[in-house]
């Protein structure tokens, strides 16, 4: 008889915390449906990027809106930039790392003079080789055989056109992301730096702005003149430069660091091609982040 009682005393038990946890669940549910649909769907987008879960597994576990976890995902979700985040069509906009890295970097880079001009200068330089890219394409386009080639590369050359100066700023912010190597790379050399960040950011190994802030917290004034050189292109030979211009094939070939901060479009990655200077997931955290820069 004791155990009788024994296995009825568990039974009851149990039945009490499947009870208490489907009542959480309820809740959870109740209190989440009550909420703005697009409030939802943003919840939902930071929850997949930035901790690899989603709101039908919160739901499930019984977690309710007024969870103290969900603060910092909730303040970006009811501001403009999360309500933007889930009317844009392209990638649900930009997450909340993103504008939180932008607006570091408007406030903190952008805003100084000396890193404005680096920047400056920086998209002066990528301007020559775009043009190479596009001239080649003009070249192509006049000496197509057919129509259907001509039509075609017509329709590149004026897709790359129509995004010169958003690829600019893709390519100077990617400079400057590498220059600080925060990826903690195995070497200093740009791609290795841009492969190793692309890795991080997908596996949520490396919180952006504050790894960013605090390397240039703990720079020197030497150290900022530093980087501002090396925004601006100047660490690079003029040869060098110039060759990498000049290699450019009739999407970009060269092997030099235009052809590596250029986005994948320009330099004839395919997409999902492999590229450490082209990461999937590093190309579109830069383009969402350039997309809210202040470029004087």
């Amino acid at each position: 008889m004791k155990a009788n009682y024994s296995v009825l005393a568990f039974a009851s038990v149990l039945l009490c915390g499947l009870s208490a946890h489907a009542q959480q669940q309820s809740l959870a549910t109740r209190e989440w449906g009550m909420l703005p649909a697009g409030l939802r769907t943003c919840v939902d987008n930071q929850l997949r990027q930035e901790q690899g879960t989603n709101l039908e597994a919160l739901i499930a576990a019984g977690i309710r809106p007024s969870d103290p976890k969900l603060v910092t995902i909730k303040e970006f979700c009811l501001s403009p930039a999360g309500e933007a985040s889930v009317t844009r069509p392209s990638f649900g906009g930009p997450d909340r790392s993103a504008v939180e890295f932008a607006e570091w970097m408007n406030a903190t880079i952008l805003a100084k003079p000396v890193f404005a001009r680096a920047f400056a200068q920086c998209r002066e330089v990528v301007g020559l080789y775009q043009d190479k890219v596009l001239g080649r394409l003009q070249a192509a386009e006049a000496g197509a055989v057919s129509k259907s080639d001509q039509l075609r590369i017509r329709t590149i050359k004026d897709d790359l056109s129509s995004k010169r100066g958003a690829a600019a700023t893709v390519a100077c912010t990617k400079q400057f992301v590498a220059s600080l190597a925060i990826a903690n790379a195995s070497s200093g050399f740009y791609a290795d730096q841009l492969g190793a960040l692309n890795g991080r950011l997908l596996n949520n190994g490396i919180k952006l702005k504050e790894a960013a802030a605090s390397r240039v917290d703990d720079m020197t004034d030497q150290g900022l003149a530093q980087l501002a050189i090396k925004i601006g292109l100047e660490n690079f030979q003029a040869q060098e430069l110039q060759a990498d211009i000049d290699s450019v094939g009739q999407y970009g070939s060269g092997s030099g660091p235009l052809t590596c901060l250029l986005p994948a479009e320009w330099v004839g990655v395919e997409p999902g091609g492999y590229s450490p200077c082209h990461g999937s997931y590093l190309e579109r955290k830069v383009a969402e982040i350039s997309s809210l820069l202040k470029i004087r």
